[in-house]
């Protein structure tokens, strides 16, 4: 089957965007010609998979997304058996979707007028309204409920996928004693110190200021930031928030790394007390890699840290008292221990590496039905 994955931007670091390499490596393995086309792509994502670059010139998100549809369309006419996205495009056979619902998040009056806020619901409309034929894949059932009573989306047309996280990044081995000090003593880290991690690409949506704020006045603790550029926007305002409450001595910017597993065995903790996040993909390697979790009830994956009894989710609306209460456990004596215990068992009962394999069925299934 010849096969177009398209994405608008492709960064090595993004969880969509491992995602959608991860799912051309799979289709090709099963003999598909898989072509890759995004608007931008930056050097270390061009190296996994080469992708074919249709730039959009544009200055604004919800430009590059209206532009780059148009040359996604010019480009995939007739070409292909499917065309998948993995943003909200027009035209697409099936849709990955990760982003939250537009229509069912509350806006100002004043914002609905914008530009821009009517360019998303243009884009969301496209693939989810009743008019629509583009089959969703939804990572989340709560998300998938969302947008079925947001947009009357026809159930037939949506499939709720299982949870995925890639093997390589399943290394509750490495937790063990002598390995664990090892990692942390080439991170600089002493055995002493309480470590928190956190992983992200949009720190501010992911909670890195309510994380560094909760930091402030403790003593012994080490954050380590991973996932967006310390050059980044986000990372620079995370940076000059922490120098001014005082603990800019004890986080770390690592900036985007392909050794999470390991990071995940020298910390003590994952922080992720994001606004929202669809899934939290980041929620279920910690999980694997027997890592506790302290997380908000905005995560879709924030359920498996209850199901495991591997941490604290915190009901919202958020509290920066109630994120302190809950980091103060990780000091109680065999609390962390215990958290790491139940979440192995946890992944050791659950498989936790299906999703990406049941996409691609059900893209191959759709590719079929209509060639």
């Amino acid at each position: 089957m010849r096969i177009a994955l398209a994405i608008v931007s492709l960064f090595a670091s993004g969880g969509l965007q491992r995602d959608c390499l991860s799912l051309a490596r799979i289709l090709r393995r099963r003999g598909n010609e898989v072509h890759l086309i995004a608007a931008r792509c930056d050097t270390e994502a061009a190296s996994l998979i080469e992708p074919q670059v249709l730039p959009s010139l544009h200055l604004t998100n919800h430009g590059r997304d209206q532009g780059f549809a148009r040359a996604l369309r010019a480009e995939t006419q007739g070409r292909f058996d499917v065309v998948v996205g993995f943003n909200k495009l027009p035209g697409l056979d099936v849709l990955y979707c990760a982003d939250r619902c537009v229509l069912a998040t509350p806006v100002p009056m004043w914002k609905r007028l914008m530009r821009r806020h009517r360019t998303r619901r243009s884009l969301e409309e496209a693939c989810f309204g009743k008019n629509s034929s583009t089959h969703i894949l939804m990572l989340a059932a709560g998300a998938a409920a969302e947008y079925r009573s947001a947009w009357q989306t026809q159930g037939s047309r949506m499939t709720v996928l299982s949870p995925s996280v890639a093997k390589e990044r399943m290394r509750p081995d490495l937790r063990a004693t002598e390995t664990r000090n090892g990692i942390r003593r080439g991170l600089g880290l002493s055995p002493r110190d309480e470590v928190w991690l956190f992983v992200a690409a949009y720190p501010r949506t992911k909670g890195l200021d309510r994380l560094l704020n909760a930091l402030a006045g403790r003593t012994g603790v080490r954050v380590l930031v991973a996932g967006a550029a310390p050059s980044s926007r986000d990372c620079l305002r995370a940076h000059r928030l922490a120098k001014s409450l005082g603990v800019e001595s004890c986080v770390s910017f690592l900036g985007h790394r392909e050794d999470i597993p390991e990071l995940m065995a020298a910390a003590d903790v994952l922080v992720h007390p994001a606004r929202y996040d669809m899934t939290g993909g980041v929620i279920l390697e910690a999980i694997s890699s027997g890592l506790p979790v302290i997380t908000t009830d905005a995560c879709g994956f924030s359920e498996h840290v209850r199901r495991a009894r591997a941490g604290i989710v915190l009901d919202g609306p958020f509290e920066a008292d109630r994120l302190s209460e809950a980091l103060d456990l990780v000091r109680e004596p065999g609390k962390i221990v215990e958290w790491s215990r139940n979440a192995s068992l946890y992944a050791a009962r659950n498989d936790f590496s299906k999703g990406l394999h049941d996409a691609a069925d059900v893209i191959e299934r759709i590719a079929v039905q209509r060639s």
